[in-house]
């Protein structure tokens, strides 16, 4: 599974991103991964129906997850107002990763 992720806003006007594919991460990191992918139902989201109509206030993150698989790829835009619940352990195991990534590139 192919994993495109960005954060960016915020009061801090983030700029988060991380690209990574599962079979590069340890079993058990990616099996979580693609559980809560699953459990999240992300191929049957409407990325229109999610999409932010306005910016929100300025302390509001936004999302952009691109997900690909054999067969399947879907790119889905929220924010912290519109991501759905089931959304959001994913937004955090994500967002987690991107963190981690940027400390040891410094």
């Amino acid at each position: 599974m192919n994993i495109d992720f960005a954060l960016t806003g915020g009061y801090a006007s983030l700029n988060l991103t991380l690209q990574v594919e599962t079979e590069n991460l340890p079993a058990e990191l990616a099996a979580q991964i693609e559980a809560k992918v699953a459990e999240a139902g992300f191929f049957e989201l409407l990325p229109e129906a999610l999409k932010p109509k306005e910016p929100g206030p300025p302390d509001v993150l936004t999302y952009r997850i691109s997900i690909s698989t054999p067969g399947r790829s879907q790119t889905v835009v929220v924010n912290d107002l519109t991501a759905p619940e089931a959304l959001r352990p994913l937004l955090g195991i994500l967002q987690d990763l991107a963190w981690e990534q940027r400390r040891r590139a410094r």
